[in-house]
């Protein structure tokens, strides 16, 4: 018999929100570092050193405690998202069948270096069937800093399960309750570490508010999501790198064979640096990008900023990324071009395999897999935007003609 409650599936992942501080040899010097814990590695187990039981009984909450890693997340990987992602359909399916009802929601503690990518990535996986709350926990600081945020951060992440009827990948950031697909952070030390052009609701002495035109509220009737609509697997294999200024991107192109994927972070609106008619420029990217054309290689050219797109096509230094048919995020965060991305990849690789395409055909279907987005936003039509996809202007040439 299952205990009676708001039942949530909560999975630990690890983070700073599960870690201590120990004492190790960092060279010639012995100092105190912090690490995931061993103590810490399950839900109930941060409850209890938190002390959120008083919580935990006023709210009716009773957790499933699940652990996939307890890892810091710069080393939580697309292969380990695909596991949650799995772990998540497999819990919710187990629990319908023993309880004959669903979990009300599922939160996940996690780091907040890597956040960005990881809820786009969830958000991305179970598209817009999504008919419940996955909630990502982080602190910046440890659960044993009295005045840290790690006690609250969690709470409030139960409570927007708990007591709200919000669906959808969310994080709770301060006193917001921001879209998890479309968040940035922006600090490694203040206790309002991320932003979002898209605050779906925030904590005030009378409650949690929810903005409007912000809400998506729960479907009366509807699962949790829509099993044939999840997509579990994520490409792997893929190289990100920064345009910085000094860089020779030509030093690269002995290892695009052996990618599934190639990211370049931009500077700006997505410009790379290329001087047109300049002869050996070893800063130029179009010796790159012409062999990842050739070798048939997808490339997302993506800009850090939130607030704006990957569009450089009024620029004279952008237009290379539009004449080697890089695909582009605009009208998505980094995060969130990254995960349709690795998506993207994985279902190209998958019908390479099933035979369904031919070789040479990868970078078309990936830039058709990314013109349809897997985001369900609310009303807000600034951020509600489908992905541009760039077409080369030579393809466009060859079409009129």
């Amino acid at each position: 018999m299952h205990n009676v409650g708001k039942r949530i599936l909560a999975i630990s992942m690890g983070g700073t929100i599960a870690m201590e501080s120990h004492t190790a040899t960092l060279g010639s010097r012995w100092n105190s570092v912090l690490k995931n814990s061993d103590h810490l590695s399950s839900a109930s187990a941060l409850m209890e050193r938190l002390e959120l039981d008083r919580f935990r009984e006023q709210y009716d909450i009773h957790l499933v405690p699940v652990q996939v890693a307890n890892l810091d997340s710069n080393n939580v990987h697309p292969v380990l998202w695909s596991k949650v992602v799995k772990t998540i359909i497999d819990e919710c399916r187990n629990e319908y069948a023993q309880a004959g009802a669903h979990f009300r929601g599922v939160i996940i503690t996690t780091g907040t270096d890597t956040k960005e990518f990881f809820s786009s990535a969830i958000a991305a996986a179970f598209g817009t069937s999504l008919n419940m709350p996955i909630v990502l926990a982080s602190a910046q600081s440890v659960p044993d800093l009295q005045i840290g945020d790690a006690r609250t951060n969690l709470a409030r992440s139960l409570a927007v399960i708990g007591q709200t009827e919000e669906i959808g990948t969310l994080v709770v950031n301060g006193d917001e309750i921001l879209d998890g697909s479309r968040i940035a952070k922006i600090s490694e030390s203040s206790y309002k570490y991320m932003v979002s052009d898209f605050k779906r609701g925030e904590f005030l002495s009378e409650g949690i508010i929810v903005r409007d035109g912000a809400s998506i509220k729960r479907r009366d009737g509807v699962p949790p999501f829509e099993e044939s609509d999840v997509l579990e697997e994520f490409a792997d294999n893929v190289m990100a790198i920064r345009a910085i200024p000094g860089s020779h991107p030509g030093l690269l192109k002995d290892c695009l064979k052996a990618l599934n994927g190639l990211i370049i972070i931009s500077n700006g609106p997505g410009n790379l640096p290329h001087i047109p008619g300049a002869k050996d420029d070893p800063y130029s990217y179009k010796p790159l990008l012409e062999h990842a054309r050739t070798v048939d290689l997808p490339v997302l050219v993506t800009t850090p900023f939130l607030f704006g797109s990957a569009d450089s096509s009024h620029y004279e230094a952008g237009a290379l990324v539009h004449d080697m048919g890089c695909l582009t995020n605009a009208g998505f965060t980094m995060g969130g071009a990254v995960a349709m991305f690795y998506l993207g990849l994985k279902h190209a690789e998958m019908k390479l395999a099933q035979g369904t395409i031919k070789a040479g055909q990868k970078r078309d279907i990936v830039r058709e897999f990314m013109a349809h987005p897997r985001f369900a936003l609310g009303k807000n039509p600034r951020v509600f935007y489908p992905l541009h996809v760039i077409y080369s202007r030579q393809n466009d040439v060859n079409k009129d003609k």
